[in-house]
């Protein structure tokens, strides 16, 4: 078969096109509210998931940014659990810098082991297979951080806002965690 300019424009505007908006977006809302908590989480988790998609490009060719791609792998599930600890409200008041820290020295410690075994198959599939598990607790945080604040807010205007939002992050972001998460815990396979 001919690889044509519509399969070009299919495979790789694709991830350029998904990085750019995911990217645009974390950074609009950080630049509209820069002292927010919530903004500079999705600025992170924009910016980690729009890298994440923009250097997948790479993966087919010439491979120039595929260790910039891993650490991204790494980095933008624990930016999620940043913004599920502080989105749509503040939690951990009092713990709050450590329960930041956490889910990135986790992250931290899967990108400098993803670095150290990148020529081993075996481990680093291994290390792939604990990122797509880290996407999907990452999800699920997200995903419970919002209900749980829909189930116990007052104020109907937060309840609306928070409709909109799980209604944008499951058609949006459901299925691709789902199925990085199933990918994670079966090795692979799915």
């Amino acid at each position: 078969q001919v690889f044509t300019v519509r399969d070009y424009c299919l495979l790789f505007l694709a991830y350029l096109f998904t990085g750019l908006s995911i990217a645009l977006t974390g950074i609009t809302v950080w630049f509209l509210q820069p002292t927010s908590a919530a903004s500079r989480a999705l600025c992170v988790a924009g910016f980690a998931t729009g890298i994440f998609g923009i250097t997948g490009v790479d993966l087919y060719g010439p491979h120039w940014f595929f260790r910039l791609h891993i650490i991204a792998e790494a980095l933008f599930p624990a930016a999620y659990v940043h913004l599920a600890l502080v989105f749509p409200s503040e939690r951990l008041h009092r713990f709050r810098r450590i329960g930041i820290a956490v889910p990135y020295m986790i992250a931290g410690a899967l990108a400098v082991a993803y670095e150290l075994f990148l020529y081993h198959p075996t481990t680093y599939s291994f290390i792939h297979g604990l990122c797509m598990v880290y996407v999907g607790v990452a999800g699920a945080a997200l995903l419970s951080s919002v209900l749980w604040e829909y189930w116990t807010t007052t104020s109907y205007l937060n309840r609306q806002r928070i409709r909109v939002i799980c209604l944008g992050f499951l058609s949006g972001y459901g299925l691709p965690v789902i199925l990085l998460f199933s990918s994670g815990i079966t090795g692979g396979e799915v």
